[in-house]
């Protein structure tokens, strides 16, 4: 049997502001979910070593079968303190696909 996996997800920005740490993973529901997602953030540190920039696109995690699968990837966002986010992203893994780049440096992309 084939199968596809179910994808779900939710938009989310990505602020990542040159020659700092403090890389911000923002939705527009929850706020600033940078704790519960360190995973993402941390995969922008080379860019924010040459760049500050603005992107913009869906935080997308693989959910499982069950509704209670389901469950725990959507809670993840909720998690405000992570104790091990490690095991928090082995249980409900999460990627972050970009759709847009907003801003670079001092270019604002959003105006022509």
């Amino acid at each position: 049997m084939i199968s596809e996996p179910l994808w779900e997800g939710v938009r989310a920005r990505i602020w990542v502001p040159k020659g700092k740490s403090s890389i911000q993973v923002l939705t527009e529901k929850e706020g600033n979910v940078t704790s519960a997602l360190p995973e993402i953030a941390a995969k922008f540190t080379l860019l924010s070593r040459y760049h500050s920039a603005l992107l913009e696109g869906y935080v997308v995690y693989k959910t499982g079968k069950t509704a209670e699968e389901r469950k725990v990837a959507q809670l993840r966002l909720k998690v405000k303190v992570p104790t091990d986010p490690d095991l928090l992203a082995e249980i409900a893994p999460c990627q972050f696909t970009a759709t847009d780049l907003l801003h670079l440096d001092d270019e604002d992309f959003t105006k022509f």
